[in-house]
Order: structure tokens, then C-alpha cells, then sequence
């Protein structure tokens, strides 16, 4: 069954709670409710009789079960009910039941008061062994119209007993109405009194064997009838001569099977020393776990430790736990990644990361893995002497000294048991982490990710600030948040890059590995040469009331307002006949319109050939502006394929500065860097194949000056609208004021990525395209190139050469 039904469920075996689950796995992850008598993961164990320890029960004045039956009828009772514990169901039980057996008419067999008809009679099949001690009802029968309460007392050593469940509503009925609605019978079970004695396998007296589910009980005990005397179940719960014990028993001649401590008198009980359980601490244990399937204790509360993690058996000879086909781990909480044939993990093309791994390296809001951004937080001293400490969620580092150096103060953070590894770098850099003119150190979390708590000082000397907020994507952080239980148990492969179509001018990104088990090559992506071409215009709109509309090539818009927002404008421009699709829309504020105008930038996507398009235009229809006149205007800005342009400026005279491209980090980037300098920082990056920089200014240029400098970066060989490269200023410095280093986008890539450019298909096993009928492999720019990608038109020849003819001829 699935998580959510083992929740809502109830069997009185396995599943003894009703609650609510529905979390993310509550459909995707099932295992095994076992019958009684059965136990483990997949149910493949016998269970063994348990009960209360019969010493416990005897010296520490065990309190016994009780629980109360209320039973009223609207009228004159009818019928019966059957009642329900531990998964069995009792016989009939009538309405007018009597207690016990000595109740009974033993020359009747008539339903309720004659022979083996009384409550308790029907109670004990339920049971193995005398469990109920006694059964009293204050009205004589167990329904009647004024109300009848019925009291059933278990005995001592019967343990916590779970509710009885009744199930009358097609049987037990009041005067005049329909069994099929069960009446207006009200019958309510409740606890009076719950036991404080624990139920335990072999009462806590003996070692169980589960491949048979019997008993090996320790010396002096011996199997009883359920209620401490002696008898035939098998529980280890009947003792002879409590008076004659001197030790502790086990199932071999040493005290406590030689791995624990005996309590002595009265109840001589064993305390087992660490990797040792059992009543005798003769059984190895076995490590816990997050459970992959259990009960849910509470609303959406799952998961909770469980020996081999629920997930395999075992074995209390070694200690150690057989787990399941496709788990492992001391305690079987790692799920395995698949293999090949041969057996080789992710197919030798990959790791096997857990998901707490995989999340920094994943995609962020559509780009590459690493996009996001790593928390960075800065620590202000002005100690002159002494020490201080810092905390980290749950942990307090050992005391720092004022003089300690960025080194030093990166060591003793990653020291902490909540933090993994930091940068520190102090700004400026005087040697030491304070002075009583204060000083800064820079902190830069690298492998702990999102939006990351603040270092707790304890000084007012020292303070800590939020420099950048992390935004690299986390799981499993938040300790408190039950969906993520399974961030360190979950595993899947993180397939490897492999060198392909990225050294050239012409070529695009690393190909990769892909598939469960990295078993396919990744084919080269570009713009597809007939696809649609963004063609970007420029909004302009002074209004703050009424309705306008957009027409583009022969269809128009429903009206929109003053406050269209930009989700709500590329909703009513995609339901545009004549629109393929909108590429992006960028707003300079919150609204389409406003007083004064408000500017916005609208790429179309169209397969129209650009020259024959009808332009997009604007109506203004009823639009007012207050007491001014409203107006419109739409203006084409370009209708070309092109590449992402972006702007560094830079206004510093000392120092050096970094840029950060999708998770990868340039070296530090001196403001006397010339063009050629900027491009090779930049082209050293993993995530970026080729750039050209057009620096302002005339020779020799430098990337950054006291008055400010504007650099152009333009992305040769990644395609698309990329994300915004990020910049660290924090060793720049300015003689007349605060250095500014900024990073803007200048021009949104309007080029595609498709798998073979749309135009082909990939050939997995080699990761190459198979181009179609008169597609050839292009530049990226609809031109002939070596990308391999189907990027290019080739009418002459329609696909008489291959793509391997095509990356060997490019120009």
C-alpha cells in the first residue's frame, strides 16, 4: 500500500493510527502492512509472542488496561455488532449481551443470553491466552435506551491494548428504522484506564528466533497463560519461584549473555551495553534509519527512525542489516544508482550523488547547472584584546582570538558541525580579524546553500550583516521541513561532460552524458535556420485609466489596461492569431502604462519572413491620462537572429575584481586589465566557449577608471537569453569615494537552442545529429559552421553529405 493509505488506514495490526498524509511521496513510495503474526519490511519474519515482563508485573505495581463501551438505542434495541482488535474480528455480539460466562444460560443458545454468547466469551478469541481479566456492565445488558456502560479490565500483564473497534452500523438497530442506516445506535468506545505495562517479544524474557516467531526464554522462565501463570503461548512470561531468582537470566550460562550489567533484585534486569538488545543483550543490534515506508505518527509526519531504515533485515547474530535489492548502507538509507551490465555505477560516465548533492548543480529558474549565487556575509570587529565566538544554527565555535587571521577564522568555522566550507577574506587586509578601529572580514559560504541565518555574535563588539543573500538552490537545509526527510538517502547519477563543440568560434556548449544511468550522449544544440525570428519593439504608454489594444499581421487583442502586468501582456499577445509566441517582455516599471509614459520591450516570435510582417501596433480606444491627453506608440527595434550583449562598468583606480558565470568564477581581474585581459579571464571558464569585448575609451583602454568605464561583453558561443554574469567588487578600491562595479544586460540574446537545431536528429549513443533533407551543420547564425548542429540550409546538396562532411569542410 502507499504512504497515504498506510495513514488513513487502520488494521489494529501494523496500522493503529488514523491520520491525514499527503506529502510528495504519498503516492509514489508503497511497502508492506503485515498481517499478524508477520513483521519486517516485507513481511517475511514471524513475530513472537510478546507481553509484559512477569517480574515488572509483579515488583512495579503495572497498571492494567481498561477501557468503557457506552451503548445507546433510540427505541428498542435490535440486532448485533461485531467488535475488532489487533485485525481479528470478534463473532456477533447482541445487543443484549451479558458479561461473562456465569451469566450465560447454558440451557439456551439463544443470541445474547444463552450458552458462549456473553461479551466476554466473544472478547477472548481475540486474544492469545487469558487477557481479559473481567467484564462488568452496570444495566445487566450491553444496549439499552437509556444508555448502558460496560467496563472490560485486561489483565496485568496484557500490556497497552489498542482500542476495540465496533462495526454495527448494517446490523445493530433502534425500533422502527432501517438496518441499512444502522439506526440511531450510538456506541462509543473509550480508554479509562491505559496500562503501564510494555508489551515486549518474549516478554523481555528471552531471545525470539523471527524465521519461526518462537521463543528461546532464559533460564527460570517459561511460556505462560497470557495473565502469569502457566501455559501454552509461548511468551517467556511465566516464572516459578520469583524468590529464587540471584541473577539475571539468558539463554546461555553469562550474566546478561556478557554484554551488559545486571540490576539485581528484585526485577533483574539486564541494561546492555552499546550494540547489544535483547532482554539478555544477546542479540547484535542493528543500525537505524529514516524509514522508506512507515506509519505516519501525525498529519504529514513520517519517516521516523527504524531499524535497516525498513528497507531489509536484521541480522542479530552480526549486528549488521541485509537490505533490499537496489538499497544499501550500514542501515540499508542509501538508495542505490542503476548499473550497467557489467555492473558499473551510473555506467562509468557519472556519480552517484544523494539529492542534498545534486540541488546546487541543478538548473535555476531555467538556466545552467551553478546559476545561483552563494551566500555572502560580512563579520565587523573592533576588539583591541581577547576573544569572541560566533554560532552557526546549532553550533558554537571554540573561542577566537582578536588577532586571529583570515585563515585562522575560516578554520574555526569549519569546525563547526552545521557549516561545511568558506572563504574568508578580509577587506581590507590588515593582518587580523579586528582592531579597535575595526575591521572587516568577507564570508563566503561555498557549500552551504540558499538564503543561509546570520552568524550569532555575542559581543557588541562584534556584529555580523547579510552581504548577498544565497539563491543557489538547496534540499534538505531546513531541518524542520518533513518533505525533504529524504535528502541524504535518495540517489541518482550526475552524468560527466565530455569534450565536445566548445573550443572553437563557432561551437556551443558542453555536451554531457544523460539518461538514469548516463547511458546517452547529449547532441549539439543551435537555432533552428527556419524557426520563428523575435522581432523586439518598444512600448510607450502614458495613460492611467480606460482600455487599449494591440494588432499584429492582420489579428488584434483583447483589451488590456493601464495595470497590465507583464505575465498578463504575453497571455493576451500569445492569443494572438497571428503570434507564434512571445520571446520575452521586459517592463521599466510595475505596469504597461502610466503618467508619465512608461517604456516596455515586447520580442515577437513569428514565421513570417521579418520584411513581410505587419508591424505591431497600438490602439488606444478608450485610454485616458487624468487631466492630459493618453497616448500609445509602438516602435520596431530590430528583426535579427542576435547574440547576448552585456555591460560591465566600472568606476575604481586600485584593486581587482571577479565575475561569476553560470556557478564559475573568473581569477581576479585587475582594473588595469585591457581588452584582451578581460577576454581571456572570461574565456577560461568551463561556461563560456568565446566572447568579444568592445571597451570604451581609446588605447590604452583599462576596464575600469576613476570616472567609470563601460565594457561589452558579446557571448559568441552561447546561445539565447543568458543570465546576467555577477560581480564581486570587494577587493576593488576608489581614492575619491566608493568603487561601483555593476554587470546590465544590453542586448537579450534572441537566438534558439534546439537539439540539432530542430532540424536533425540525435544519434544518443554517438552524440551526433542526423541532419534532415537539406540541413547541414551551422555557426549558430544560420550560416555553414562546425557546430554539428543542423544549423544551416543547404538546398544545393539536400543532405547528400553527413554531418561528419560538414564539421570537416566548415570555413
Amino acid at each position: 500500500m502507499s504512504l497515504r493509505e498506510a495513514a488513513s488506514v487502520i488494521d489494529g495490526v501494523s496500522l493503529k493510527r488514523h491520520v491525514r498524509y499527503d506529502l510528495w511521496d504519498a503516492d509514489r513510495i508503497f511497502g508492506c502492512a503485515c498481517d499478524s503474526g508477520f513483521t519486517g519490511y516485507d513481511c517475511s519474519l514471524r513475530d513472537c509472542p510478546a507481553g509484559v515482563d512477569p517480574l515488572a508485573v509483579l515488583n512495579d505495581g503495572v497498571v492494567p488496561e481498561i477501557q468503557q463501551i457506552v451503548c445507546t438505542c433510540a427505541g428498542v434495541c435490535d440486532g448485533y455488532m461485531h467488535l475488532l482488535l489487533f485485525g481479528a474480528m470478534s463473532g456477533p455480539v447482541f445487543h443484549n449481551a451479558t458479561a461473562s460466562a456465569a451469566d450465560e444460560d447454558r440451557s439456551s443458545s439463544y443470541g445474547g443470553t444463552g450458552l458462549g454468547e456473553s461479551l466476554h466469551t466473544k472478547l477472548s478469541p481475540l486474544f492469545q491466552g487469558q487477557q481479559v481479566k473481567s467484564v462488568t456492565m452496570a444495566s445487566g445488558t450491553l444496549c439499552s435506551a437509556a444508555g448502558a456502560t460496560t467496563t472490560i479490565a485486561f489483565v496485568d500483564g496484557a500490556g497497552d491494548i489498542p482500542l476495540l473497534e465496533v462495526d454495527y452500523s448494517s446490523t445493530l438497530t433502534s425500533d422502527g428504522l432501517s438496518k441499512d442506516a444502522g439506526g440511531a445506535v450510538s456506541v462509543v468506545v473509550s480508554s479509562v484506564q491505559d496500562s503501564t505495562g510494555v508489551a515486549q517479544p518474549c516478554s523481555g524474557r528471552g531471545a525470539c528466533d523471527y524465521s519461526t516467531g518462537t521463543c528461546r526464554c532464559n533460564e527460570d522462565f517459561d511460556q505462560s497463560d497470557g495473565s502469569g501463570g502457566f501455559g501454552a503461548i509461548g511468551d517467556c512470561g511465566y516464572v516459578a519461584d520469583p524468590g529464587a531468582l540471584t541473577e539475571c537470566g539468558s539463554v546461555d550460562t553469562a550474566v546478561c549473555s556478557g554484554h551488559g550489567t545486571c540490576s539485581g533484585a528484585p526485577n533483574y534486569r539486564c541494561t546492555c551495553v552499546s550494540g547489544y538488545t535483547g532482554g539478555d543483550c544477546s542479540l547484535r543490534e542493528c543500525p537505524k534509519g529514516r524509514a522508506w515506508f512507515d506509519e505516519a505518527t501525525v498529519d504529514n509526519m513520517a519517516h521516523v527512525l527504524a531499524l535497516c531504515s525498513n528497507m531489509g533485515t536484521c541480522d542479530f547474530a552480526t549486528g549488521n542489516c541485509v537490505c533490499r535489492a537496489g538499497f544499501s548502507g550500514a542501515a540499508c538509507d542509501r538508495k542505490d544508482c542503476p548499473k550497467d551490465l557489467d555492473g558499473w555505477t551510473c555506467n562509468r560516465r557519472g556519480r552517484c550523488l544523494t539529492l542534498r548533492e545534486l540541488a546546487p548543480l541543478g538548473r535555476v529558474m531555467g538556466d545552467f547547472p551553478g546559476a545561483g549565487r552563494n551566500e555572502v556575509q560580512r563579520l565587523h570587529c573592533t576588539l583591541a584584546a581577547g576573544t569572541f565566538e560566533l554560532g552557526f544554527r546549532y553550533s558554537l565555535t571554540a573561542p577566537i582570538p582578536f588577532s586571529a587571521t583570515a585563515v585562522e577564522l575560516r578554520d574555526a568555522l569549519e569546525e563547526l558541525a552545521s557549516l561545511k566550507f568558506v572563504e574568508v577574506t578580509l577587506v581590507p587586509d590588515n593582518g587580523q580579524v579586528c582592531s579597535a578601529a575595526g575591521e572587516t572580514a568577507r564570508i563566503e559560504f561555498t557549500h552551504d546553500f540558499g538564503d543561509l541565518p546570520l552568524l550569532q555574535t555575542f559581543s557588541p563588539s562584534v556584529t555580523a550583516s547579510e552581504e548577498r543573500a544565497g539563491s543557489r538552490v538547496s534540499y534538505g537545509d531546513t531541518v524542520s521541513n518533513p518533505s525533504t526527510w529524504d535528502a541524504d538517502q535518495m540517489r541518482a547519477c550526475h552524468c560527466d561532460s565530455y569534450p565536445d563543440f566548445n573550443q572553437t568560434f563557432e561551437t556551443g556548449d558542453l555536451g554531457r552524458y544523460q539518461g538514469p544511468m548516463c547511458e546517452f550522449r547529449t547532441c549539439p544544440s543551435g537555432t533552428d535556420p527556419m524557426g520563428a525570428v523575435p522581432i523586439r519593439y518598444s512600448v510607450s504608454c502614458e495613460a492611467d485609466g480606460g482600455t487599449m489594444t494591440l494588432s499584429f499581421s492582420g489579428s488584434t487583442s483583447s483589451p488590456m489596461t493601464p495595470a497590465t502586468t507583464p505575465s498578463e501582456l504575453v497571455t493576451l499577445l500569445e492569443a494572438m492569431a497571428s503570434v507564434d509566441g512571445v520571446f520575452a517582455v521586459e517592463f521599466d516599471g510595475p505596469a504597461l502604462c502610466s503618467v508619465p509614459a512608461a517604456t516596455s520591450q515586447v520580442w515577437l516570435k513569428t514565421k513570417v519572413e521579418a520584411h513581410a510582417v505587419s508591424d505591431l501596433e497600438a490602439q488606444a480606444g478608450s485610454l485616458t491620462a487624468g487631466a492630459g491627453a493618453a497616448t500609445v506608440s509602438v516602435s520596431r527595434v530590430s528583426s535579427v537572429l542576435g547574440n547576448e550583449n552585456q555591460t560591465i562598468f566600472c568606476k575604481a583606480d586600485g584593486g581587482s575584481f571577479v565575475l561569476e558565470f553560470r556557478g564559475h568564477k573568473t581569477s581576479q581581474i585587475p582594473v588595469t586589465a585591457d581588452p584582451a585581459g578581460v577576454k581571456e579571464a572570461l574565456e577560461s571558464l568551463p561556461t563560456i566557449g568565446q566572447v568579444t569585448v568592445a571597451m570604451e575609451g581609446v588605447a590604452p583602454r583599462t576596464v575600469c577608471s576613476s570616472a567609470g568605464v563601460s565594457t561589452v561583453i558579446t557571448f559568441d558561443t552561447q546561445l539565447g537569453d543568458l543570465a546576467t554574469m555577477a560581480s564581486d567588487p570587494v577587493l576593488l578600491t576608489l581614492v575619491a569615494g566608493a568603487p561601483v562595479l555593476s554587470v546590465s544586460e544590453t542586448d537579450k540574446g534572441t537566438t534558439t537552442v534546439e537539439v540539432c537545431s530542430g532540424r536533425g536528429f540525435c544519434d544518443t549513443q554517438y552524440g551526433l545529429c542526423q541532419c534532415l533533407a537539406g540541413y547541414v551543420s551551422g555557426n549558430g547564425k544560420g550560416g555553414y559552421g562546425a557546430r554539428g548542429d543542423c544549423g544551416a540550409v543547404d538546398p544545393l546538396f539536400a543532405n547528400t553529405h553527413p554531418v561528419e562532411w560538414a564539421l570537416a569542410n566548415a570555413a
